[in-house]
């Protein structure tokens, strides 16, 4: 597997430690695709998500160090 900066598997982490981090991931961009779906103008984008998720990477990475 090609390691991608977003991606928590990358990361030197524990099993249940990488799991928590994948759901939360996962949780995180479901909601976003249904504010998404849900919104009646054209507020949300796509683009928008660079900086919660370097964000949440450069938390994962402060754990593993």
């Amino acid at each position: 597997m090609e390691c991608v900066l977003l991606h928590p598997v990358c990361l030197s982490l524990d099993t249940e430690l990488r799991q928590n981090a994948l759901s939360m991931l996962a949780d995180y961009l479901h909601g976003y695709a249904l504010a998404m779906s849900c919104q009646s103008g054209n507020e949300l984008k796509v683009d928008m998500l660079s900086g919660p998720l370097a964000f949440y990477m450069r938390a994962l990475q402060k754990m593993v160090k």
